[in-house]
């Protein structure tokens, strides 16, 4: 097995951004965050995720299909310096 995600949606917004969204929501920093950035998007982004609404989240983001760069959200992905479980080396620094 390849690691693939079947179950991930062909362009819709990411997954782990959804479930990320719900941990902070729930984090004692939430509120704090919120309102320093005042974005009404990103806030009823956190809420629709804390509600369990994934059809909200999926629209706020802008719908099934939105390209990776038009949303308005996504999950940082940091570089490993060690291979990874399928032995890849890891990819090198822009």
């Amino acid at each position: 097995m390849y690691k693939n995600k079947p179950y991930k949606l062909i362009g819709s917004p990411s997954v782990t951004v959804w479930r990320e969204a719900r941990r902070f929501a729930n984090s004692e920093a939430a509120q704090g965050a919120l309102e320093r950035i005042s974005s009404e998007q990103l806030t009823a982004i956190v809420e629709a995720c804390d509600k369990g609404d994934f059809k909200a989240f999926v629209e706020l983001s802008g719908g099934a299909t939105v390209p990776l760069k038009d949303q308005p959200l996504r999950a940082l992905h940091v570089a490993k310096e060690t291979p990874n479980k399928l032995t890849f080396p890891p990819k090198p620094k822009p």
